[in-house]
């Protein structure tokens, strides 16, 4: 004998989501440096664009040890500019994935 089953975990009448496919994790030292880029671009205007992506190298996409935690989060466009934005995660589908919230990656100081 066999059956084929489906089982609801939730549901909501309206959510925010977007394609899984979407979704990508990058490491939080990664992230934190973006932020501060991103943070020295909006004080140096067109001159911290420029310094930004030089700045942008090699070591921004080399994997990671295993132990360093990744941020989930998805890209925006942004006047032009592609910005990723960390999440909170909701529901997830098998191609789809709930957009719960943007999560609080920046440290205060």
């Amino acid at each position: 004998m066999s059956a084929d089953v489906e089982v609801l975990t939730g549901a909501k009448d309206s959510a925010l989501v977007v394609p899984i496919q979407a979704l990508v994790a990058h490491p939080e030292r990664v992230v934190r440096r973006w932020e501060k880029l991103r943070a020295e671009e909006g004080k140096a205007g067109s001159r911290g664009k420029k310094a930004r992506s030089e700045a942008m190298t090699e070591e921004d996409t080399t994997g990671t040890s295993g132990k360093e935690k990744l941020i989930e989060g998805i890209f925006v466009d942004r006047k032009g500019s592609a910005r990723f934005v960390p999440v909170k995660l909701g529901l997830r589908g098998d191609t789809h994935i709930e957009v719960a919230g943007r999560s609080i990656s920046r440290r205060r100081s």
